[in-house]
């Protein structure tokens, strides 16, 4: 794993500051086309059991979108803060040796932002699902369940790529 450049911290942060406030604009812009009664919540064959006002779906969904994508990169972010012997990732002693805990602090901070990136496209796709969801009866023919299916497929391979890059020593 290489050390990335101060810079590609800045890009992934104002990246995933933009993907947030874009799906915090799609979720506004979409809001009028929702009943009054949302159906928010689904059974395993699709079909809609749980409903909720339009007005705290919107509320609730705002906040997630913000706080699950920041709250990701923060927490990676606030390793920084912790004692080295509290962070547990493989070959510890050499990544968070003196010499590479900056570069290494710089690649916890880029995971974190890719994962709330990640993050605010699937809640932006599980909004679109739901919308689309509104008036049908089954929301398995739906296209949007297989962008977010590839969205959680892409975090986890995200996850497992980190803690193989983790594993080698250069």
């Amino acid at each position: 794993m290489s050390r990335p450049h101060p810079s590609r911290v800045i890009v992934r942060l104002v990246l995933l500051a933009g993907v947030v406030a874009a799906a915090l604009v799609y979720l506004i812009a979409t809001s009028e086309a929702l009943p009054g009664r949302v159906a928010a919540h689904f059974a395993i064959g699709g079909q809609a059991d749980g409903w909720m006002d339009r007005g705290h779906y919107i509320t609730d969904m705002a906040v997630v979108m913000v706080a699950l994508p920041l709250g990701s990169t923060l927490l990676l972010a606030v390793l920084r803060l912790l004692p080295v012997d509290l962070i547990n990732i493989p070959n510890r002693a050499y990544w968070l040796a003196p010499a590479q805990r900056a570069g290494t602090y710089r690649v916890l901070l880029i995971l974190g932002a890719d994962l709330g990136i990640a993050e605010a496209l699937m809640i932006a796709a599980l909004h679109a699902m739901i919308l689309n969801a509104q008036d049908r009866t089954d929301i398995l023919s739906d296209w949007s369940w297989k962008i977010a299916l590839a969205l959680v497929v892409m975090i986890l391979v995200r996850l497992i790529w980190f803690v193989r890059s983790f594993r080698h020593l250069p």
